[in-house]
């Protein structure tokens, strides 16, 4: 059947709130009027990325600008 390639959209809920979703759909085998679709919610990882990118925005700005040597380790010191 017909596959129509996932991609990722913006939907507007009825509170207002804008969320992220994956979405995709599919017409099954031998079938012209029978298919199944799937909207994935995924305004979590696309905030997280988000925020991950702010972060690395934020510190490259902060180190560039630093008259100080910077350097990052975990809790081992590696």
């Amino acid at each position: 059947g017909e596959v129509v390639p996932p991609y990722e959209k913006q939907y507007r809920c009825k509170n207002g709130e804008l969320i992220d979703v994956f979405v995709g759909f599919a017409m099954l085998e031998g079938s012209t009027e029978i298919g199944v679709a799937f909207l994935i919610d995924v305004s979590d990882k696309k905030r997280s990325e988000r925020a991950l990118e702010e972060s690395e925005i934020l510190f490259k700005t902060i180190a560039n600008a630093s008259p100080a040597a910077l350097w990052m380790s975990d809790d081992r010191g590696a």
